[in-house]
């Protein structure tokens, strides 16, 4: 592992891409928010940067504030898909950015939440800020445009990875990292979220320490998997962990596959007038009080098939807990609409 200090204030900690790791505690419902003053010690790893972008669970009293919201909340969930041995959230933007990855001890960078098979872990940031060498575009409009600490993980023109800190906008700290010699970077989180901490070079970052859902690390230089990557949680066992509701049991968990466009029912979709928010239960109905949802929420709205007391019916939600929960999913696929009302056909993974 090696610190590096830029001319324009970047803070960087390269690695080899097989100590790349991902560092979270599972709850009922999400991830336990974990503080920037106990990863280290709790994860026994060499460095750690936040992980990327989260939203509360539901079902919380918080305080309308962002910080008192994002301080008191005990429950998150990853808006961006991580992957690390048993971990693995799968976010709720498969499009978008990029993902780096690791398999067989070499990093590897694709678009959207797409890693290879055999990847051991797996990070998707948004936005992807350099791809290639180049900067690509992003908003200028916003909180992109305001000089604010923000964090973000690389890959380096010489194969090794790094933890990426810095102040400024979005496109200036997209030309700092190319500077720095940085191929690919894909954009983790911001303001009171962003926070950089090593064993050996102290600590970086907003004030505000703010609790994150995940955690990016440079693995422990001796441990192996299962054994740190979840303290003081059920991880050993070897099975997927997945985001049951409150109070629902843990089954042996499912995944989604990598999408494909379903270009066909997408242009359909997107002929219509007006969408209707009730879902009759059938598939056609569902998809369309999915796309009424992904517009009125801005999220992506999946849609997987059930039943209700033996009879077949198609079910909508944004709660990976319930379209990755046997007892809800009894289908073998999973079709997803985001607000521009693209849908991906996902298949749907069972282990164990």
């Amino acid at each position: 592992m090696e610190l590096r200090q830029t001319v324009d204030g970047l803070r960087l900690v390269l690695f080899a891409p097989s100590e790349l790791g991902v560092y979270a505690k599972p709850v009922s419902g999400g991830f336990a928010p974990i503080s920037p003053t106990t990863v280290l010690r709790d994860s026994g790893a060499q460095a750690a940067i936040n992980g990327n972008m989260f939203d509360t669970c539901a079902g919380q009293d918080l305080p309308s504030d962002n910080a008192g919201h994002y301080r008191q909340s005990v429950c998150d969930i990853p808006e961006y898909m991580v992957r690390d041995g048993n971990l693995f959230a799968p976010g709720i933007y498969p499009t978008r950015g990029a993902t780096i990855s690791v398999a067989d001890g070499v990093a590897v960078v694709r678009r959207g939440a797409d890693a290879p098979s055999n990847a051991r872990v797996a990070v998707q940031g948004y936005p992807a800020l350099v791809l290639n060498g180049q900067r690509q575009d992003t908003a200028h409009s916003g909180s992109n445009i305001e000089r604010v600490y923000r964090s973000m993980l690389a890959r380096m023109n010489d194969g090794r990875l790094a933890l990426i800190a810095g102040v400024g906008t979005m496109d200036s700290i997209a030309d700092a990292a190319i500077a720095a010699d940085a191929q690919d970077v894909v954009y983790l989180d911001g303001g009171g979220s962003a926070w950089l901490q090593t064993t050996e070079g102290g600590s970086y970052g907003a004030a505000e320490r703010r609790p994150v859902a995940s955690w990016v690390i440079v693995r422990p230089a001796v441990a192996s998997l299962g054994t740190w990557l979840l303290a003081g949680a059920a991880v050993a066992t070897g099975i997927w962990l997945f985001w049951p509701r409150p109070g629902a049991r843990m089954n042996p968990a499912m995944r989604l596959s990598v999408p494909t466009v379903d270009t066909a029912n997408t242009d359909r979709l997107r002929m219509y007038k007006k969408l209707a928010a009730k879902n009759d239960g059938s598939l056609v109905s569902a998809i369309e009080s999915a796309g009424y949802y992904a517009r009125r929420l801005g999220k992506p709205m999946f849609v997987y098939a059930g039943n209700s007391y033996g009879h077949a019916l198609w079910r909508v939600s944004y709660k990976p807990g319930e379209y990755l929960n046997r007892i809800n999913n009894t289908g073998a696929t999973v079709y997803s609409v985001d607000s521009e009302l693209t849908i991906l056909r996902h298949d749907v993974i069972r282990e164990g």
